[in-house]
Parts: C-alpha cells; structure tokens; sequence
C-alpha cells in the first residue's frame, strides 16, 4: 500500500478511536487499521487505483467563503470559524440556552447565524426557559428575537420574579399575544403597552382588594384581549365585567368570587364561549343560571361545581344551552337523574365532551350517559363496570374511567369496541397486568382505524410489571404510561377561530 493510502488509513483509524458517549453494541468487535474500512470511508467510493475519492462537497463542512485547504481528502480548518451553519446548528443543540446567548455574544458572525437557529426555536418562550435564566440572558435573547416573540410564561409560584422582566417584554416584544405571569403589585404602563395581548393568564397577589379591582379594571386597555385566566385569591370578582368583548374566561379557583359578580359578567360578556367558575363559588342561585342561560347563548364550553349547592338549585337547566359542546362538572355524591336526562335529550349543537370529576355514579346512571353517542371524551367514575354502556361510544376517541374492579378482558373488550381511541387513561385498576399490554399491542397493530392512529395508554396502580413492557410494546402503534391524563383534552383545546 502507498504511503499515501496508509496516511489516509492512519488518519482514518484516529478517528475510528475518539471517545463517544453513544454505548458498544453488546456482541460487537472493535474494528482494526487493516481491516475493512470505517462506515464513513465504506459509503465513498474508490478511485480507478484503489484510493478513496473524495466526492463530499467542502460546503458541507465549511462556509463557502472560508480559504480552506485539502490535506489527504480531508478538509483543513484554520479556525472554528470556518465551519459552515449546518455545524454551527448542530453545536448549539449540545448547549444551553446561557450557553447559547454566550458563545453568540462572543462574535458577530456566531451571533448573525444563531438569529437564524432560533428564529423559530422561541417565538414561544415558555416557562421551562424563564425559570432558568435571568434577566441579562432575556434581555439578550429579546433583543436577537425582536418582534418574533409572540407567547410568553413565567412560573406562576407566588415567589416567581418573572413579573420584573415585564419592562423588558414591553420594550422588545410589541407583537406579543400571549402572556403568563404572576403580579404581586399592580401593573402599570408596561403591561398596558403591550396593545397585541389577546391572552392573558395571571396569578394575582395583592394586600389588599382594591388593589384586585384596579388590576382587572386597567385590562380594558388592552383593546385585543379576549381570553383570561385570573388566579386570584379572595378576589370577588368587582369590575371584571367591563371586558365586555372576553370570549373565554376562566375564574374562581379560589374561594372568594361572589356568584353576583359571576351573573352581572353574564349579562356584559355576549361573545362569552368559554366560562370556568371553578368549584368554590358557594352562593350560586337558580336565578344565576337562568341568567347564564339567557345570556351566553354562544358558550360552548362550561365548567362548574355543584357540591357546594343547594339540593333546590336546578343546574340542570345549562343543558339548554344551544352552543354547549363541552361540559365539566365537579360533583360530590350522585348528580341528579334530570341532570342526565337533560344532557341525552339535548337540543342544538351535540354534546362532544363529558367531564364528571368526584365520587362513582351508579352503573345505570353511566349507561343512560352513553346514550350521547355524539360523545368524542368522557371522564367517568362508577362502582362497577358498565361494559355494555362503553361500548356503545363509536364515536370516542378519549376516555378516561376510574373502575377499580376492571379486568385485562373488559379493558380488551373495551379497545375492540372503540376503534377511534386516541388516548385511554384508567386510574385505580390493580387488577391490569402485563398480559393487557402484550394482548392490546397485538391487537392494535392489526386492527387500529387509520395507519397513522397512535393510541397513548394511561395506567394508574396497575400490576403491570413496567420493567418488561419494552418487550411488548411498540411506541409507534401504541405507548403504555404509567400514572393518569391529569386533565381532560377537548375542553382545554384553544378556542377555534369562527368565520
């Protein structure tokens, strides 16, 4: 062999040796200098005399108009700078975000391809990246965004400090639409300049009331919000109902909101579709829901609870809301019989979603709600198993029960009667082993509606064995996850835009 050719075979063999953090195949030998060429070297092809041909395009390496120079097939780097943005891309990937901010604030260059890697990577600042940087990184970062920003969140922990970057937001992410935050004081001209605002979740910590009210108040100013989250404890509601134009609101997941200021919001807010009052407002009358009823007649979604109602409270009559797709409702003992019939004989727009959150129905009361068959969600609690009331929801694609006597049977007899599932999480079943998994991967992969259809399964306190699930399981047809879905999917969804 040329000296030419073992140059390139030495060269070839360091490489070969340089550390990884990826792990030896079990069963695997190294590979030798005179034995068969690296699985780089493999994919090029030879020359007429036997040598490696150098067919890589050096801009695959380098930038165009870097000076660069050839040595045994190889191309030679005079500095780091000579690499091209597919590298530079790469290497950001291995970095965090401080990281990140640091080596493109080191060269100007590094920094004009950096604005292009995260052109897209942060329109949408989440949480997870405010709780770990501070205020210089943010500002570094919103200044190389510009007006690319558009959702922001902070942790909304009452020692959050995210609420003093506010003035940085306001200076650089005028377009910004989205924003989640915790305000210990009340807001002034920062959060006010930000006319683009259209959602808005706050947790609110004030001393006093007024402070509450001023608060709320200051939001007519910002002339394109329509939805809000309010968190805030003891707050009672004054002054909410002069955002008129909300068209998704949620409160009173906090003791404090006065069911009065909840009926006056109703009469203000007609493009109301979303309402959550939550399940501590204690004063509900029948004259509140008539009021709901008469008012919102565009609400599509309502969540409320009815444990703190009296027996002669009929909220029943909310399943005479035309528009109503998705309810939610928090529950103590068993919900009433006219309640239930009222959502099977409902008039106007079907019935998508059914969230029953407390204590387990009776099995005949959850047979006679699986009678909606428009029904695409239910989350259900019952003391047995209604087999044959689930199996009449063809058209369900999320379900959540909590049925602590279910079988691996029932829940197979289950999966083949709803071939539409997406997500199936069941809470508190013990009596689930690892024979289910094996059965429903079978199954699925043979049987599923559509190619495509992923179905994620939840199991919580089951006797699966999760450390032999990967035998079994095949993610790209079905995931086993141990643990519940927390919270119900359609009713969370955002709002569709309406033509």
């Amino acid at each position: 062999m040329s000296g030419r050719n073992e140059k390139a075979s030495e060269s070839a063999g360091k490489k070969a040796s340089a550390p990884t953090t990826e792990e030896q195949p079990s069963g695997s030998r190294l590979r030798k200098h005179d034995e068969e060429p690296s699985e780089i070297n493999a994919k090029r092809p030879k020359t007429t005399d036997g040598n490696l041909a150098n067919t890589a395009p050096l801009e695959q390496f380098t930038s165009p108009e870097s000076n660069i120079q050839v040595a045994n097939g190889y191309p030679s780097l005079k500095s780091i700078l000579d690499l091209n943005e597919y590298c530079w891309i790469a290497l950001f990937s291995y970095l965090s975000l401080r990281d990140q901010l640091k080596l493109a604030g080191s060269n100007r260059n590094i920094s004009e391809i950096y604005k292009s890697y995260i052109r897209n990577r942060y329109r949408h600042i989440d949480e997870h990246v405010t709780a770990n940087i501070d205020e210089t990184d943010l500002a570094h970062l919103l200044e190389l965004m510009g007006e690319k920003v558009i959702s922001y969140e902070s942790p909304l922990d009452p020692q959050s400090d995210g609420e003093q970057h506010l003035w940085l937001l306001s200076r650089r992410t005028r377009q910004l639409q989205h924003l989640k935050m915790t305000f210990r004081r009340r807001s002034g001209t920062d959060l006010l300049s930000l006319h683009q605002l259209t959602s808005l979740h706050a947790r609110l910590h004030f001393l006093n009331t007024e402070s509450y009210t001023k608060f709320v108040c200051n939001l007519v100013h910002l002339p394109c919000l329509r939805k809000l989250k309010l968190e805030a404890p003891n707050y009672n509601g004054d002054g909410l109902h002069m955002l008129e134009n909300l068209e998704f609101l949620e409160v009173g997941t906090h003791p404090g909101f006065d069911a009065e200021k909840l009926a006056i919001c109703c009469l203000k807010m007609k493009r109301l579709r979303h309402l959550n009052i939550g399940k501590y407002i204690d004063n509900l009358t029948v004259e509140n829901f008539r009021v709901i009823v008469r008012n919102c007649r565009n609400l599509e979604r309502l969540a409320f609870g009815e444990h703190l109602l009296g027996r002669s409270v009929p909220y029943e009559i909310i399943c005479q809301l035309p528009r109503l797709k998705h309810l939610q409702l928090w529950h103590s003992d068993s919900i009433k019989a006219n309640f239930i019939e009222g959502l099977v004989n409902k008039m106007g727009d079907p019935l998508e979603s059914l969230v029953l959150i407390g204590y387990e129905l009776r099995s005949e009361q959850v047979e006679h709600l699986c009678d909606i068959s428009s029904l695409r969600e239910l989350h259900v609690a019952c003391d047995t198993v209604p087999l044959g009331g689930l199996l009449k929801l063809k058209n369900i694609e999320y379900l959540h029960i909590d049925m602590p006597d279910i079988t691996n049977d029932q829940l197979m007899e289950l999966l083949k009667g709803c071939p539409h599932l997406s997500v199936l999480s069941v809470r508190n079943c013990n009596l689930i082993t690892l024979d289910f998994v094996r059965d429903a991967t079978r199954f699925w992969k043979q049987n599923r509606s559509r190619p495509e259809l992923v179905l994620s399964v939840y199991l919580h306190d089951s006797s699966v064995n999760w450390n032999l699930v990967w035998k079994f399981c095949n993610d790209r047809v079905i995931r086993f996850l141990q643990g519940s879905l927390r919270s119900s999917i359609l009713i969370n969804q955002e709002l569709s835009n309406r033509n």
